[in-house]
């Protein structure tokens, strides 16, 4: 199993990412893409704004998860996951937006909860509403007046259909109200793995 863990700068990332690429070479595998580099972003970390620049520092983190998907992607046997985090961080349309923003429409798709311990059919709901969300923000039905606003989409913490608990999944039925009334056209280009 191969863990990618990162480098200190874009070039040697990518010159990481291509020597990873070349032992992969025509091999099949599955690559799950730095868990927790796209829900834990240096906006995210706390760090020092006289010390790192935050804003930079997160746009190299996106450059260098979409080289690596490029590059990871073009393997004739590489198919790529990328990490969503977990159903008890960010919110749905967070998540997503930092997914398409990461390439996850480059991919196979995306995994959630590797390495916590919450419930699968929290996750499920989790992932099958970011699927909802990607869809809903990416659709141009009539006249794309969604078109990138992910942070529309209802989650584990809010609808606009009726109060919401993240620790209570009877509640979410309100989220799920949400986007049965709002997904228009939209179709979710990725299914939940936890689905038969």
């Amino acid at each position: 199993m191969w863990q990618l863990l990162g480098a200190q700068t874009t070039a040697a990332y990518e010159s990481w990412i291509d020597a990873i690429a070349g032992v992969i070479g025509d091999n099949k595998v599955v690559v799950l893409l730095e868990p927790d580099a796209l829900a834990n972003l240096p906006s995210d970390c706390g760090y020092d704004p006289t010390v790192v620049n935050i804003p930079q520092a997160t746009t190299d983190r996106y450059t260098q998860i979409n080289y690596a998907v490029t590059k990871l992607e073009n393997g004739p046997g590489t198919i790529v996951y990328l990490d969503a985090g977990h159903s008890h961080w960010h919110a749905v349309g967070d998540m997503a937006v930092r997914l398409a923003t990461g390439g996850v429409m480059n991919v196979q798709g995306f995994f959630s909860n590797v390495s916590n311990y919450l419930l699968n059919d929290y996750e499920s709901k989790f992932d099958t509403w970011i699927s909802e969300g990607i869809a809903f923000a990416n659709d141009p039905e009539e006249g794309g007046w969604r078109l990138g606003h992910y942070s529309w989409c209802a989650s584990q913490y809010y609808s606009p259909d009726g109060p919401v608990n993240p620790d209570d999944i009877s509640t979410w039925v309100y989220s799920d109200q949400w986007y049965a009334a709002n997904m228009g056209t939209a179709v979710p280009t990725f299914r939940d793995r936890h689905e038969p």
